[in-house]
């Protein structure tokens, strides 16, 4: 149960980093992740 708390865990920070990333980028960028 643990590990699986700590993989949801890592799962979220990743995901957080990628939005925070996504935003700083221009709007091309963004176009090309969706």
């Amino acid at each position: 149960m643990i590990f699986i708390g700590i993989c949801i865990y890592v799962f979220t920070l990743v995901m957080a980093y990628a939005l925070c990333k996504a935003a700083s980028m221009d709007e091309e960028y963004r176009e090309d992740i969706k």
